[in-house]
This record gives C-alpha cells, structure tokens and sequence, in this order.
C-alpha cells in the first residue's frame, strides 16, 4: 500500500481502493473463470493464457496513470491470476500416477505456501536496497514469465 501511494501519488483511501480490487478480481478470477476454464482445450492451455492475460495486465497497471485505469487493470490482473493455482491443482492429478497423487500435490502445495512466504519477504528486501519502483513490478513480472514460460515448456 504504501508503495502505491508513494509511486502512483495516490491517496491511503483510493490506493486501498485499489488493493481491494485485485483481491476482489482474485475471488472473481477463482469463481467465473473455475467454470470456464473446464470448457478450454486443457487446463494446460488455460494457465498460459491466465499467465499471460495476468503480466499484460499487470504491465498495463505500471504504465497507467490513471485512477480508473489502476482499478481495471489491478482488477483483471488478480481476475487471471485468481484460478491458477485451482487450475494447477488439476492439472497435475491428471499428469501424475495415482500413488503420487497425495504426496505430489501436496509437495506442490507446500512448495506454493513456501514461496509465498519467502518470496515477499526475500523482493522486500531488495526493494529496501535498490528501491520499490524498480525491483517490485520486475521480479513480479520475471515470476509469471518463468511460470509461462515452465507452462509451455511442461506439455
């Protein structure tokens, strides 16, 4: 929060606005989006194109210097990013063999939580260092890249 208001001269009321919205578009994301996506090719095409859709939308929101547009794309960043990790879920019980269901899901779970905890903390503090403009958007944007780019070279 206090990165928006310090980068994008927001005020505490419109930039929680704004945090609020990509929470809002991530429950938006996991609810519309959970009964799409059964409808795409393959849960494997749908996460490129959630991943994909999530950084265009993310690099639209840093470009924006608007306070409608930071809404919108904020909102449709967490709208596609909302399902992949549901998504990803099932994908990798259809891909793994039966006995490694439990343990293999629940590794890729673990390793999820672990790294949403480390990784803030860890992109913290290098925005201490080198500074909240440049480090935050990149390492975000470097994140879902590898993931797309993990996607596509997965199938």
């Amino acid at each position: 929060l206090s990165y928006l208001i310090k980068i994008k001269n927001g005020s505490m009321s419109e930039m929680s606005v704004v945090v609020s919205a990509f929470w809002f578009g991530l429950t938006v994301g996991r609810l519309v989006l959970g009964f799409v996506t059964p409808k795409l090719p393959s849960e494997h095409l749908a996460n490129i194109v959630y991943e994909s859709l999530s950084i265009v939308f993310y690099v639209l929101f840093f470009m924006s210097n608007s306070y409608w547009l930071y809404l919108l794309t904020i909102f449709l960043t967490g709208v596609f990013i909302g399902p992949i990790f549901p998504t990803t879920t099932i994908y990798s019980v259809k891909i793994l063999p039966v006995q490694l269901h439990v343990s293999g899901v629940g590794f890729a779970m673990a390793l999820g939580g672990g790294g949403a905890a480390v990784l803030p903390w860890f992109i913290g503090n290098l925005c201490e260092w080198w500074g909240s403009f440049s480090v935050y958007p990149l390492f975000v944007i470097l994140f879902l890249s590898v993931d797309v780019i993990t996607w596509v070279c997965l199938k």
